[in-house]
């Protein structure tokens, strides 16, 4: 008859794992600054995103973690009507500026000293 042989793997969760969803983690006092600047980072990040998402989504969570408000729902509603507000404000500023060099540029074919 022959024997198997156990194998050991090592289960354990590495401590930045245990942030403010874990028992553990609360248990350590652990809130949003540890997960944005520990357990929520990404390692090797391949690109360079030019946007502010992750701004802005720090900022909703941290407003709403001030209110007492842990609705995932209402920090969403926030989120997106921020993006909301900054891409209006965009479009208009684009439009402005659009604007703006059509009313300085002389008619075509009249030159200008």
């Amino acid at each position: 008859m022959q024997k198997r042989s156990a194998i050991k793997i090592d289960f354990s969760i590495p401590d930045r794992a245990c942030d403010m969803h874990t028992r553990e983690g609360r248990m350590k006092g652990r809130g949003l600054d540890f997960f944005f600047n520990v357990s929520g980072t990404i390692k090797n990040k391949r690109t360079e995103l030019k946007d502010n998402w992750e701004e802005v989504g720090k900022d909703a969570f941290y407003r709403a973690d001030e209110e007492k408000l842990a609705d995932g729902k209402k920090i969403i509603k926030e989120i997106k009507e921020t993006k909301a507000a900054e891409a209006i404000k965009a479009a208009k500023a684009a439009k402005s500026a659009k604007s703006s060099k059509k009313k300085h540029q002389p008619p075509p074919g009249v030159m200008t000293i």
